[in-house]
């Protein structure tokens, strides 16, 4: 079990900050690209099963609070044969969401930082230190934060919520999307006159509206722009 506190933070230039990264701890960084599939089932944490190239590892992680520090408990098991026990697992649990990312992986000491592309084309810088039942947490988390304004990382950037979260949000938001979708298709059956703009502005709008609902970026142009011209394609235009 390794125990971890940690801080994600939303970048706007992932390649800047790679770059940047790349100065500070004076090595390239390792490239990996993963893809997690979440089950239903533990109540206090999370279970996925993780692959990517040449390997899988069965994950489980719970998150605690001390103080202001919010750090994490992590099981890792290596897996051979993931097919087999994606198999399994799929026969005994739900899945609660598919996660397919990007990361560039830096070291630096006893520090791990991470440059995490996920879906929506959202980019975050991602922090990682391992502790012991000897470390003060707080003091851990201060180095953290001082890595972060080191690279002129706004603290006001900072993202609480973890991946599965913001997958979950993002499949939210395209089901309000979907069903509005439909909405706007029944009304171009009903209404033949209706021009294709203002049926795009009522998506989009429907869009922003769902978004602000869920707390969330509205930011996801390929799946969006993909659903508006599936919306508006008809023989008529």
């Amino acid at each position: 079990m390794q125990t971890t506190v940690e801080l994600k933070f939303r970048i706007s230039d992932s390649e800047a900050m790679c770059k940047l990264l790349e100065q500070k701890t004076g090595v390239a960084g390792a490239w990996y690209s993963h893809s997690d599939s979440y089950f239903e089932g533990p109540k206090n944490g999370r279970l996925f099963l993780r692959r990517s190239y040449k390997r899988g590892d069965l994950v489980y992680v719970t998150e605690a609070v001390a103080g202001d520090v919010r750090f994490s408990h992590c099981w890792v098991y290596p897996i051979v044969d993931t097919k087999v026990m994606s198999a399994l697992l799929k026969a005994a649990f739900a899945v609660r969401a598919e996660l397919s990312k990007s990361r560039l992986s830096f070291c630096s000491k006893d520090l791990r930082v991470h440059v995490d592309t996920v879906p929506g084309n959202e980019s975050f810088l991602k922090l990682e230190a391992e502790v012991s039942e000897t470390d003060d947490l707080a003091d851990v988390l201060e180095s953290l934060y001082s890595w972060a304004d080191s690279l002129g990382i706004l603290r006001s950037d900072e993202a609480r919520e973890t991946y599965l979260d913001l997958v979950l949000r993002q499949e939210g938001l395209l089901r309000i999307l979907r069903q509005q979708i439909a909405a706007v298709k029944e009304v171009m059956k009903a209404d033949t006159s209706l021009p294709a703009e203002q049926l795009m502005r009522r998506v989009k709008k429907a869009r922003k509206l769902a978004a602000a609902s869920l707390g969330i970026s509205d930011q996801l142009d390929s799946e969006f722009e993909r659903l508006c011209r599936q919306a508006v394609s008809n023989d008529r235009y």
